[in-house]
């Protein structure tokens, strides 16, 4: 939270006062957490101004994370064009840890209720298009160890999502190229999902696409699958580029 308000807010550094305000943390807590970060030179502390800025180590996280970031403005004209030619709601997520979380959403003229996604809801892969489609591209090894950490939470949080035969679904995905979920996350929504590949063919990101179920019938599923791919891929190509 701590980094969060500073990367916000403050830009010239901030004094303990304005983080405890914005934080709503007490004084006590807000000290202690923040020298912490001090400690671990994820902040610097000037004695000069008594105030606190972003330190080293959040830069370099900043720079560790700025390939998956990159991706998304690249493919933010085409997801936008996307939604607004088939009128459904395109989404791009990343891989966060074992979990993949939705960065951006762009509404097309069906919109999907606001009470399903928003940008910062953060899923366990292995539930989802968009997580299923970048853990269909990682190994078999990856996968494993996964499923195994997330089975317990998706069996928990998504009763619809068919886990116990999620490694015939891995390979399926991967050998058509998307996934596609009909109403594991929300009922009476479907979805598709294209992972974002990097130069090593290893999943960075996803694109997917959220509709009613009447809209994502075999034929329009299809059209819309092939279209995704050959998006992922026009992105692709640019990042290399």
């Amino acid at each position: 939270m701590i980094l969060r308000i500073l990367t916000r807010h403050g830009a010239k550094g901030m004094r303990i006062h304005e983080i405890e305000k914005k934080s709503k943390l007490n004084k006590t807590t807000a000290m202690r957490l923040t020298k912490t970060l001090v400690s671990e030179n994820f902040l610097v502390h000037d004695a000069r101004t008594k105030t606190y800025s972003l330190g080293p180590e959040s830069y370099a996280v900043g720079l560790a994370a700025e390939p998956r970031y990159g991706l998304q403005r690249l493919a933010e004209p085409h997801l936008r064009k996307l939604s607004l030619e088939t009128g459904d709601c395109v989404l791009f997520s990343i891989i966060h840890g074992v979990e993949w979380v939705c960065l951006s959403i762009f509404d097309g003229a069906t919109p999907i209720p606001p009470q399903t996604l928003k940008p910062g809801d953060h899923y366990p892969l292995g539930a989802g298009s968009a997580g299923l489609a970048m853990l269909a591209f990682m190994s078999k090894d990856e996968q494993e160890k996964i499923i195994a950490l997330n089975k317990p939470k998706i069996q928990s949080e998504f009763p619809h999502a068919n886990v116990n035969e999620i490694d015939q679904e891995l390979k399926d995905f991967k050998g058509q190229g998307y996934s596609f979920i009909p109403g594991s996350l929300v009922q009476g929504y479907w979805a598709l999902g294209v992972p974002l590949l990097d130069s090593k063919g290893i999943p960075l990101a996803a694109i997917s696409l959220v509709t009613s179920e009447d809209r994502l019938q075999i034929s329009r599923r299809l059209i819309l699958a092939n279209r995704m791919m050959q998006i992922s891929q026009e992105i692709q190509n640019a990042q290399i580029t």
